[in-house]
């Protein structure tokens, strides 16, 4: 049968259980927390950063700081801390693309001025610095698109230019850009009865995809040029390569020898004028031999 009372409680007993429960209260209100110390009221919510991934979460926690540029990321999900130095090499290789580009964009085509005297040269920085869109360089370069002429003489700004392909123009088309206040068409001004080959590099580097290159020169013997010829050694090496020629800096190595020589040659080896290399360019067809050896 069921006492239809609960048995009394011992009086003694309930006394100590009263106080072990006060005990615990007072220690509970004494005991130190994290924001309490720092005189900060209790946070209802907790930093990002600080909470724990969940075990059964299908993505990884990213924990984002400033000093290590974003690529800081906590072990979850099977992902390692990625180095620091990957983030710094990523920067550096954007970086050095963007610097690229940015001169790349920067870059301006070049005019050049050749055979032209002071009143000319003067018309052509006002109108270029009127018109814009050039640089004026003394030297045809790799940016050069027009050399200017106020003769017909063939210079050796004309024979760079036509290796690279540039416009070759008479001095007449400066002025009618300046009669017309723009830049207009070069086609009728373009001296290609004086130099026949201007006209020909001229559509080829128009019509290439990538970086113009001549092979006038391309089936030939490499050659050596005496440091002795006229024009500069430098020159005329730089015109060989820029038609597709091969160049050696020791005259054991040539099939042919530019420029008088007075050391022993290789049997074989032709000894020929400077004139060959800069008529070969002229025309753009190699010469014969036969009036251009050197004894």
């Amino acid at each position: 049968d069921v006492p239809d009372s609960l048995p009394a409680l011992d009086s003694q007993s309930v006394n100590e259980r009263q106080r072990q429960s006060t005990s615990k209260r007072d220690a509970g209100k004494h005991r130190p927390s994290s924001s309490s110390s720092s005189g900060q009221p209790p946070s209802q919510t907790e930093d990002i950063s600080e909470l724990e991934p969940q075990k059964n979460s299908d993505f990884p926690i990213f924990s984002h700081t400033a000093g290590s540029g974003g690529n800081e990321c906590l072990v979850a999900a099977g992902f390692t801390e990625i180095p620091s130095e990957f983030g710094e090499n990523h920067n550096k290789q954007v970086s050095l693309r963007r610097q690229k580009m940015v001169t790349k964009t920067k870059a301006m085509r070049t005019l050049v001025m050749t055979s032209m005297p002071s009143e000319k040269q003067n018309t052509v920085v006002q109108v270029v610095k009127a018109l814009g869109g050039f640089s004026i360089v003394d030297r045809v370069c790799e940016s050069t698109t027009h050399v200017v002429s106020g003769g017909h003489r063939r210079t050796l700004n004309i024979l760079l230019g036509i290796a690279r392909g540039c416009w070759i123009l008479s001095f007449e088309w400066i002025l009618w850009c300046l009669e017309q206040s723009h830049w207009i068409p070069e086609e009728p001004y373009e001296l290609s009865e004086q130099f026949p080959a201007a006209q020909i590099c001229r559509l080829q580097r128009h019509l290439s995809a990538g970086e113009h290159q001549q092979d006038l020169f391309q089936n030939l013997p490499a050659m050596f040029v005496s440091q002795h010829s006229q024009p500069p050694s430098q020159t005329l090496v730089e015109l060989i390569e820029l038609c597709g020629g091969q160049t050696c800096k020791t005259v054991r190595r040539a099939g042919i020898c530019i420029g008088r020589h007075s050391g022993r040659r290789p049997e074989g080896c032709r000894m020929l004028s400077e004139q060959w290399i800069l008529d070969c360019i002229t025309h753009l067809k190699i010469q014969s031999y036969d009036t251009y050896y050197m004894a």
